[in-house]
């Protein structure tokens, strides 16, 4: 009896090693399953990830010619000013000249 109850005790923790080693192969293989979804789903999200960059790329570019456009207008005004301040103080100058000889 005594023979019977160690080789069922051994039988037992062959079992519980099996049960064991199941349950680390099934986690692993879980793990593989949800590590190859991501990476199939994550094609898809690169792809989507790319478009968007694009998109943002493309509204940047435009900005930027905005942007490019806008400070030549700047400069364009700034030296029409100038030239006007310029002519304006030649002018002023020259009234001031012919008010003088007036006077």
């Amino acid at each position: 009896m005594e023979r019977t109850h160690a080789v069922m005790t051994s039988e037992v923790e062959d079992l519980r090693r099996n049960d064991v080693e199941q349950k680390n192969t099934i986690k692993r293989l879980e793990d593989d399953v949800r590590t190859l979804r991501e990476t199939q789903g994550g094609d898809e999200n690169i792809r989507a990830m790319q478009e968007k960059l694009i998109r943002l790329s493309d509204d940047q570019e435009t900005k930027d010619r905005r942007i490019h456009e806008l400070q030549k207008q700047l400069d364009d005004t700034n030296k029409r000013l100038r030239e006007a301040e310029s002519r304006a103080g030649q002018n002023g100058g020259a009234q001031q000249s012919k008010t003088c000889a007036v006077m």
